[in-house]
């Protein structure tokens, strides 16, 4: 049998979890195909339509977005086995330690901003 290419099992799967988003967000079938069909057929091109989205389209966000393609995909694992290739046992160890330590950094960092954000209430709030 046939196999699909990754990229094309990412996109099925990208697109299941966001429909599936929709329909537990919603509060009735018929809502949750209204926003359906508002994210894929309803889509106007005038300025007032568009100026959300070019409000929030900056180069920050698109350097974050551009950075999150790049990284999500196979080249950090590449990138790793270039270094391990390139590197002795020794400083193998000394980059899986610092690769620790920056997730770790991380984890601590999105803490500490979802903590010091806004109110935001938990999802199943309503249940």
């Amino acid at each position: 049998m046939h196999k699909l290419p990754k990229m094309v099992g990412h996109l099925y799967t990208t697109l299941f979890v966001m429909l599936a988003f929709v329909v537990f967000r919603c509060d009735t079938l018929v809502q949750s195909g209204e926003v359906i069909r508002a994210m894929f057929c309803d889509w106007r091109m005038d300025a007032t339509s568009l100026a959300p989205v070019m409000e929030h389209l900056t180069p920050f966000f698109l350097a974050v977005a551009l950075g999150a393609v790049l990284l999500c995909g196979s080249l950090p694992g590449r990138m790793a086995k270039t270094m391990e290739r390139r590197l002795s046992a020794r400083g193998t160890r000394v980059t899986q330690i610092c690769s620790y330590v920056c997730a770790i950094a991380l984890l601590v960092l999105c803490m500490a901003s979802l903590a010091g954000g806004t109110y935001n209430p938990f999802i199943y709030f309503r249940f």
